[in-house]
């Protein structure tokens, strides 16, 4: 398989900030030393949106046909195993999405441990130990053709799509507050996704460190949907495309919700 990374590289309200550049930096110079194909997705800043998957989603559509295996990763991560690329390409032959990772060690801001080794989503899964809340996400790839059955979930607006992916490939149950019309909308994405993933999932052996931007306490991981529900958030009619095909918007989004979701991700703080 021909394996291309796609790492976003944003901030919903202003210039990325400092850490995360510095974060990216590194992450750049970890993955030119394995050779592999990075793109790096970024939109305008102060959009109070998250982009992520959306970026992701449109790159996609736009990348070279030669590209048929597709990496999402996060730019603050180091990978232990060297030979990850590998790995995953022939993973990618056995199952249709594959998470990079085995275990996560996630560090404090000047480098020493903050926890971990914590097992990832999958791996958890698969042994029966259930999933690790705190890892659904970090580093993911999937053959190509995931990305004509929906792509990712893009329209959780405040974050979390990797959860919103795992649960719904996974079959597990996900309880979060949620606006009925969103959940009928994620509910017609998986749908569509679980029609080609059908179970297929598994995970790379290997060891990832994740690079500090910002105390996890502020980014309120198990609150944050409360403002989606409290709205009664519709990525129908609160949601459009700008030009770019990135996400803004709609001229019938309440400000409220507007405001509060920018709110949120003001006080997410993620230069610490």
């Amino acid at each position: 398989m021909n394996l291309v990374v796609l790492s976003p590289l944003f901030s919903p309200l202003q210039a990325v900030p400092d850490r995360i550049q510095e974060n990216c930096r590194k992450f750049a110079n970890h993955m030119d030393s394995f050779g592999v194909p990075v793109h790096y997705l970024d939109c305008e800043p102060d959009t109070g949106l998250w982009q992520k998957e959306r970026l992701i989603n449109h790159a996609v559509a736009n990348l070279p046909a030669k590209y048929d295996a597709i990496a999402w990763i996060d730019a603050d991560l180091t990978f232990m195993n060297e030979q990850w690329v590998l790995f995953t390409e022939a993973n990618l032959q056995q199952r249709k999405v594959v998470q990079l990772f085995s275990d996560v060690i996630r560090l404090e801001s000047n480098g020493s441990i903050q926890d971990g080794p914590r097992k990832s989503a999958v791996r958890g899964w698969l042994d029966r130990s259930g999933p690790d809340p705190a890892s659904p996400g970090y580093a993911w790839a999937a053959r190509r053709e995931l990305f004509d059955h929906g792509g990712l979930y893009d329209a959780d607006i405040v974050g979390g799509g990797d959860s919103a992916a795992f649960h719904g490939w996974a079959g597990r149950s996900w309880n979060r507050p949620i606006a009925p019309a969103q959940q009928s909308h994620y509910e017609e994405w998986l749908r569509r996704s679980n029609a080609y993933v059908q179970g297929s999932i598994g995970y790379v052996d290997g060891l990832i460190l994740h690079h500090w931007h910002g105390d996890i306490k502020n980014r309120q991981y198990n609150t944050r949907y409360n403002i989606l529900q409290k709205h009664g958030f519709d990525p129908l009619t609160h949601l459009r495309l700008d030009p770019a095909g990135h996400w803004t918007w709609s001229a019938a989004a309440p400000v409220g919700l507007v405001n509060d979701v920018r709110e949120y991700f003001r006080a997410r703080r993620d230069d610490g």
